[in-house]
């Protein structure tokens, strides 16, 4: 069967940087995550609790968030 040059291979390319929202209150983790997403290419933002990191999610345009 062959795939037509319209149809999606069911690949996804990550070949754009991301910016990231990472909800985490262990500060240890949060800066390992952050800097694994900045060595990544993409941008983290970070927050130590959850209602800092609804505010940002809210004010923010994030490709996606990591909530702990």
């Amino acid at each position: 069967m062959q795939m037509s040059a319209t149809q999606p291979s069911g690949e996804i390319a990550y070949n754009s940087p991301m910016k990231i929202l990472v909800i985490e209150d262990d500060r240890e983790a949060a800066d390992y995550l952050q800097k694994a997403f900045a060595e990544a290419g993409h941008t983290a933002h970070v927050a130590g609790d959850g209602e800092t990191g609804f505010a940002l999610a809210d004010a923010g345009d994030y490709d996606v968030m990591v909530i702990d």
